[in-house]
């Protein structure tokens, strides 16, 4: 009934019992497997419940796993289509990528760009690869709501006052900060062990590298931001106007749930 008061709670509670679920898993696994073979394995969980369940307790893992992956295709693929959805809507991306369907309501142009993205890459590359993207692609929007995280204050005060939760602008310059820096070693770290992988493979199985990849989609979205914005200029679109009202009305929608 009241989102703003329960999704929080939701959101801590669900990080904390999911972090409490992985160190105990952890603990279980490093308790009957030595950290070389964890280390080794593709399938950890599943081989250290091989070691203290009977027989059947490791296809039982297995298939938890595989249902929990399956689930998190969800956000996977999904989400990002939302993202798609979004930007086009508030001009950030060419209006097309806001289209929905007359009959289902949904945005079928980003749910099948996004879809077919995914299947590109599943068809053409090994799942490591594809992994090492999706975890450098996380990192930078990571580094990227630290930042604005961090500039916040400073740069939207009026939507910061409006935070049911605020830390002091220097706490939030540390945290931001500390966040970034992390960010940027995983980011590094994860391009630079594919760069070790590429020099390791034989030059005519080589493909894109992944800083290559990542400079390809910085273009087309540069493009893709170009073009959005030359629509919006021609159709007269204010974007300091939408900035400033939706901060009103974030302001509206938070003074009115305190009351």
């Amino acid at each position: 009934k009241d989102a703003r008061a329960s999704l929080p709670r939701i959101f801590i509670n669900g990080v904390l019992i999911s972090m409490l679920i992985f160190f105990l898993m952890s603990l279980v696994a490093f308790g009957v497997m030595p950290h070389e073979e964890l280390a080794a394995s593709n399938y950890a969980m599943a081989d250290a419940a091989h070691r203290f369940l009977p027989a059947w307790g490791g296809a039982v893992v297995t298939i938890g796993a595989l249902m929990a992956f399956t689930t998190s295709l969800n956000a996977t693929l999904y989400v990002p289509a939302r993202i798609l959805f979004v930007l086009g809507e508030d001009r950030m991306a060419p209006q097309w990528f806001a289209r929905v369907g007359q009959q289902f309501r949904t945005p079928w142009v980003s749910l099948v760009l996004n879809t077919g993205i995914a299947l590109v890459l599943l068809w053409t590359k090994k799942f490591g690869y594809v992994l090492d993207i999706v975890l450098v692609a996380i990192f930078l929007l990571y580094g990227l709501n630290s930042a604005a995280l961090l500039a916040l204050p400073f740069v939207r005060p009026a939507l910061y006052r409006t935070a049911r939760v605020r830390l002091r602008p220097v706490w939030l310059v540390i945290c931001g900060l500390v966040s970034i820096v992390a960010m940027a070693y995983l980011t590094i770290a994860t391009i630079w062990r594919d760069i070790e992988k590429q020099q390791a493979t034989p030059a005519d199985q080589r493909g894109l590298a992944i800083w290559q990849l990542l400079l390809l989609w910085t273009l087309v979205g540069t493009i893709l931001y170009a073009i959005a914005r030359w629509e919006g200029h021609r159709s007269g679109f204010d974007y300091k106007a939408q900035l400033q009202s939706e901060g009103a009305e974030e302001a509206t929608e938070t003074a009115a749930s305190e009351r």
